[in-house]
């Protein structure tokens, strides 16, 4: 629970201080290698193993998400930072097996625990924050009452795929889990080009290309094996 606490608390961090120092592009990037490091614990640290197709889906996935990589450059050690401390994290809770609520529980103590720790060292030693590389205005605290309960409301909303995915966790090999990943980073550019006005790009294209063709021959394989397990049933 510590170690999960820990690398939670981790990914927030670095996830809430690059969102409020224009690094966006750098966390959506860390949300593609996400998947591709979980397929990777699956396979080191669980000993799960690709079937043929899937180590195509995985290198057409590698190669998308090298490509877009090297087109939009960033910092990128923030992406590595954010699919590291989460794919660690998920490694972490199917090692562990526990139910997914209690886990969950016990980790939000220890995030709180943490968290405090922090801003009551900042408190006590205001010279801390300046180790923080952040922008004035990415520490400035300008919200208004209702914010602070859209802050609360976000709390919830981020809780519900936490323990999702907790619970996955426990029930699902990494590999799968991995694939799975790439569904909400596609949703997230679906709703920045259709709802934000968000540019499409040719490196867009080429990423999502070869991660979807990967995802398609996974999910024909799982189909195709599906059949074939019912009629040797039958």
């Amino acid at each position: 629970f510590i170690a999960s606490g820990v690398l939670t608390s981790a990914n927030w961090g670095v996830y809430i201080w690059a969102a409020n120092s224009g690094h966006l592009l750098e966390t959506s990037i860390g949300y593609y290698l996400c998947p591709l490091f979980n397929i990777l614990f699956g396979l080191i640290v669980f000993h799960e193993r690709l079937t043929r197709m899937q180590k195509v889906a995985f290198g057409l996935a590698a190669v998308g998400v090298t490509s877009f990589i090297a087109v939009n450059g960033g910092d990128i050690w923030i992406a590595f930072a954010l699919a590291l401390s989460f794919s660690a994290y998920g490694a972490v809770k199917k090692k562990a097996g526990y139910p997914a609520l209690a886990g969950m529980a016990l980790e939000s103590v220890i995030t709180g625990i943490l968290g405090g720790m922090i801003f009551g060292a900042g408190t006590l030693m205001p010279a801390l924050w300046d180790l923080v590389p952040a922008t004035p205005d990415a520490m400035a605290v300008t919200a208004q009452p209702w914010e602070g309960l859209l802050m609360v409301f976000a709390g919830v909303l981020t809780a519900i795929p936490l323990l999702l995915y907790s619970a996955a966790a426990n029930r699902v090999p990494m590999v799968i889990i991995g694939f799975l990943q790439y569904v909400s980073p596609t949703i997230a550019l679906i709703l920045a080009v259709a709802f934000f006005g968000e540019a499409f790009t040719f490196a867009h294209g080429v990423c999502f290309a070869l991660v979807w063709t990967g995802i398609a021959l996974m999910s024909a394989e799982s189909i195709l094996h599906r059949r074939q397990m019912a009629f040797a049933e039958k």
